[in-house]
Order: C-alpha cells, then sequence, then structure tokens
C-alpha cells in the first residue's frame, strides 16, 4: 500500500505532468494537422456576415430542421449574458489560445476518480457546434485542434458571436436572439441579470435545464450561474441575491411536467390557477403560475405563460 506522503507525491506529479503532456500533445497535433487542413473561413464568414447583417428586431424563423433561429451580432446580446456564458462556460476564455490546458488536466484528474467534469472552452464547443462528432478521445482532440486554429483566425468577439449564435438553448431553439424572443418575449439587447442567467445555463445541458420542463433544476441552475458570475467579480452579491429572487415569467407553451403539477393541484386542464394554491404547495421553493394572458373577448387562442421564482 501507498504510504500517504507517496500518495501525495503522486498526485502532485500528476498535476504537473497531465497539463504538461496535453500541452505536448495539443501542440504536435497542431502543426501536424494544420499542415493538412487548413481552417475553413469562408463558411465561418458567411455565419458572421448573417448575423452582423441582421435586422435586431428580426422574428426568429423556423428551419428547415424545425428549430427556431435569429441571427444576432456580439453588440446586440446583453453584456450580462456575454459575462454570465463566459463565468459558467470557460471562466479564462480571454487568455486562453483556444484549449483550456488546466480545465483539461482538471477534467482528466476527475475522470480518474470517477467524477464528471467537463474541459471544452467556448471555443471547443463552438467548434462542436460548427462540425459535430461522436463524442470520444478523437473528436477532442479534433476539436482542439480546430479550435487552436479558429483562435488563429478569428478573434474573441468574433467566436463569441458564432456561439450565441448556434448554441442550444432548450427545446427547438438556437441562438441567445431566438431564445430572448421564445422566453421573455424581448431581444437579446434587453435581457435583465436573472433572465440573462437563466439562458447562460442552459447550454450545457438545454434538456435538463430548460424551465418548461424543470423549472425547479433551472432555478438551481441560474443560481450556479449567479454564483460563479459573483466569484468572478462579474456582479456584487447584493446584484446576485437580487436577480435570484427575481420572477422570470416565461413565454411558451406549458411542458408535460407544468400541467401535472397544476393537475394535482386540483385543476382539471392547465388554464389559470390561483398563486395562493401553487404557493401552499411548493413553500419556499420556486414559484410556478400558468396564466392566461388573453383579452378579453379574443378569438386568438391564450397565451400560456410559467413563471418560476
Amino acid at each position: 500500500m501507498w504510504s500517504q506522503p507517496g500518495r501525495i507525491r503522486r498526485l502532485a506529479v500528476a498535476v504537473v505532468a497531465i497539463p504538461l503532456a496535453l500541452t505536448l500533445a495539443l501542440t504536435l497535433t497542431f502543426y501536424t494537422a494544420d499542415a493538412l487542413s487548413r481552417f475553413p473561413v469562408e463558411e465561418v464568414a458567411a455565419i458572421l456576415h448573417e448575423a452582423r447583417a441582421a435586422d435586431p428586431g428580426t422574428t426568429p424563423r423556423m428551419d428547415e430542421d424545425g428549430r427556431w433561429r435569429s441571427p444576432v451580432s456580439l453588440k446586440a446580446v446583453a453584456p450580462s449574458l456575454v459575462d454570465a456564458t463566459i463565468a459558467v462556460e470557460d471562466k479564462r476564455y480571454r487568455s486562453h489560445p483556444g484549449v483550456d490546458v488546466v480545465a483539461l488536466a482538471r477534467a482528466a484528474l476527475h475522470a480518474l476518480v470517477g467524477r464528471h467534469g467537463g474541459g471544452s472552452t467556448i471555443t471547443m464547443q463552438t467548434v462542436r457546434l460548427l462540425w459535430p462528432r461522436e463524442p470520444g478521445v478523437p473528436a477532442m482532440l479534433a476539436e482542439s485542434f480546430r479550435a487552436l486554429q479558429m483562435e488563429q483566425e478569428l478573434s474573441k468577439d468574433d467566436i463569441l458571436e458564432l456561439y450565441f449564435n448556434l448554441a442550444p438553448y432548450g427545446s427547438n431553439i438556437i441562438g441567445a436572439e431566438a431564445a430572448a424572443r421564445r422566453y421573455f418575449q424581448k431581444s437579446a439587447a434587453e435581457l435583465e441579470l436573472g433572465e440573462a442567467a437563466l439562458l447562460a445555463g442552459l447550454p450545457r445541458a438545454p434538456g435538463n435545464y430548460d424551465p418548461r420542463l424543470n423549472p425547479h433544476a433551472a432555478r438551481q441552475r441560474r443560481w450556479q450561474v449567479l454564483d460563479r458570475m459573483l466569484n468572478d467579480g462579474y456582479v456584487s452579491l447584493p446584484q446576485a441575491t437580487r436577480a435570484d429572487k427575481l420572477a422570470v415569467r416565461l413565454r411558451g407553451v406549458p411542458s408535460a411536467d407544468a400541467v401535472s403539477r397544476c393537475s394535482r393541484l386540483g385543476s382539471s386542464d392547465y388554464g389559470p390557477l390561483p398563486a395562493t394554491a401553487l404557493d401552499t404547495a411548493m413553500p419556499q421553493v420556486f414559484h410556478l403560475e400558468i396564466v392566461d394572458d388573453a383579452p378579453a373577448g379574443s378569438a386568438v387562442p391564450a397565451t400560456q405563460w410559467i413563471r418560476i421564482r
């Protein structure tokens, strides 16, 4: 059996050796692959051109795959969403060359002890969104190579612009502008801190954190984002606390989960439900409310809302 000092020494060696080995492997991979495959600048430039030429008031459109999209330039994205995304997805985004060796080493160590921990940077995620591959080590190496290439061809703001046009934000919603309009009926530039934190937490696992499918998990994820922003100095404690307490109204058809909750509280359908009943059933956790916002006498079907706090 290893002694305690022996285990500590081996762990220390691993902490130093793994980043160095990854750096060497990625460097060799990059320069070898770069000689064989050039970065497809034209393909990326077309996406950026569409985003920058888009009218800020463009209504989301459904593409041929049934996904809602709305091109948006980085300058039309609220700074709070940019900060929240960097804080929760890639805190060293502004300083790494496309691959964060520290994060990869940490992910490798986590894997050795059976814990989950992602090492992908925003740049690597953007590569994955552009050119999907089956998960695995070969895919990670290919993404790392393309990420290093991307950082040499594009600015950090260019890459963020790509990310905010390609990232999934739950259900069939792609991109920050489409998400802001489908969830909140406002543009990405108008997002408040609580709304931005909610959206920033979605791309990592859109199905798990979709507030219409799992409001409680969505709120927990929102606080995780706000906590990261607080730790990294993007917001103050009063700002984070206020944003977490603020109720967020979500536009959209209620999920089956929401309907089920309402049914258990005595509603035969998913029409208007008294807030007091929900508050009694789920005290001090979150507030889920479905509201009929249709104008009186309107023949248009009622807009259904889900509200969490």
